[in-house]
């Protein structure tokens, strides 16, 4: 596609494809650049509603695929009511950009399209999309003020992740669906707010919940000191609990029942896991998280210190159970287990894991014991 620079009113040099039959254009990156030049646009753009070219008039439709990408010192782009679409990557890494409004003739908005965008502050976004895609969102870093407005149904995988200043999210009751890690690494997050006639989703104390509150889906970052599940909850979710990097205690009531791999991941500052006495699924002791039988080691808090013998009764050890226990210098792992999940002894940069059993008698999954001092299988006889 034949791309053609054309000055506007304000100044401004802006980059076009123009399409003859439908006389729309869509604006593009430089044409001359290649992936990883420097590119024009900087400072403040004005991109036009409609735009003449060899005596024709087109009117500004689309913003392109990359169109403003790594464009570090632009500061400000008016976008017109004509665009119906930015297309993914359209503002990836624009360093220096610190507000966008999107109105609301923008129907769709494409991954990564703001990716990366680590001075942006607060975003104003088009009522008439229905997802936020993958990653849109994604590092910015300053984002502070973000209204999601109704009529946005899905919000998806990593769409806010890294949004580390995004202190509260208002979920309206349009969302169905809300993506794994969609507000992870938001290190001030404290409240995810939930309308109350949203059919899937609900909010206990700034906790996002799934509709009939039996299930922990996402803890703020934010939250400190102790957080007690609140009874009736069953099930608490996948890096429910991941990153938050503050709390110190949790609180298990008797009606939980399953506890999804990777929930406490890179709890840093978690030193007791306090589970009722009559849960009949779970115990904690020693620094340990386990089902009732013990036959299952789930968890081991991230400041645990020296060596360590996992009881014999343990048949698996879970997903990211010692992950990054940084102060753990030796485990012992007896005979009985017989499965070593993804990531168990991953980051544990001082361990020596002693094992008796030998390797072909166990099943071990991705990288369990990536990044450990030294792993000693016993012999087969």
């Amino acid at each position: 596609m034949k791309r053609i620079c054309v000055e506007n009113s304000y100044g401004d040099k802006i980059w076009y494809v123009f399409n003859k039959k439908t006389r729309t254009a869509i604006v593009s990156y430089n044409g001359e650049r290649r992936e990883f030049d420097d590119v024009s646009y900087s400072n403040s753009i004005v991109i036009p509603k409609e735009v003449q070219y060899n005596g024709v008039i087109y009117e500004v439709k689309k913003i392109g695929k990359k169109a403003f990408r790594d464009c570090s010192e632009l500061t400000n782009v008016t976008i017109p009511c004509t665009i119906n679409e930015i297309k993914s990557s359209a503002f990836e890494c624009c360093d220096s950009l610190k507000s966008i409004s999107i109105p609301n003739s923008v129907k769709k908005i494409g991954k990564r399209a703001f990716y990366g965008c680590n001075s942006l502050e607060k975003v104003t976004i088009s009522s008439q999309i229905d997802k936020i895609e993958e990653e849109c969102f994604k590092f910015c870093y300053m984002l502070k003020d973000v209204v999601i407005p109704e009529g946005i149904k899905v919000i998806a995988i990593d769409a806010f992740w890294g949004c580390w200043f995004l202190n509260s999210v208002t979920i309206p009751s349009s969302v169905n669906k809300i993506g794994l890690d969609a507000f992870s690494s938001c290190e001030y997050l404290i409240d995810i707010i939930v309308a109350e006639n949203n059919l899937h989703y609900s909010s206990v104390d700034g906790v996002l919940l799934n509709r009939s509150k039996t299930e922990i889906i996402k803890v703020p970052e934010g939250k400190s000191g102790l957080y007690k599940i609140p009874d009736g909850v069953s099930t608490i979710g996948r890096n429910a609990f991941d990153a938050c990097k503050k709390l110190t205690q949790v609180s298990i009531p008797s009606s939980v029942t399953m506890i999804e791999p990777a929930t406490f991941l890179s709890c840093d500052a978690l030193n007791n896991i306090i589970v009722a006495e009559n849960n009949s699924c779970f115990c904690f002791e020693d620094g340990v998280l386990f089902n009732k039988s013990r036959t299952n080691l789930i968890f081991v808090l991230r400041e645990k210190l020296g060596e360590y013998t996992i009881p014999n009764d343990v048949i698996k050890i879970n997903d990211y159970a010692f992950y990054c226990c940084s102060n753990l210098i030796s485990v012992k792992v007896p005979s009985s287990v017989k499965f070593i999940g993804d990531f168990a002894f991953d980051d544990c940069k001082k361990l020596n894991v002693i094992i008796d059993n030998p390797e072909d008698c166990l099943t071990i999954g991705y990288r369990s014991f990536g990044g450990c001092k030294s792993v000693i299988f016993s012999k087969s006889e």
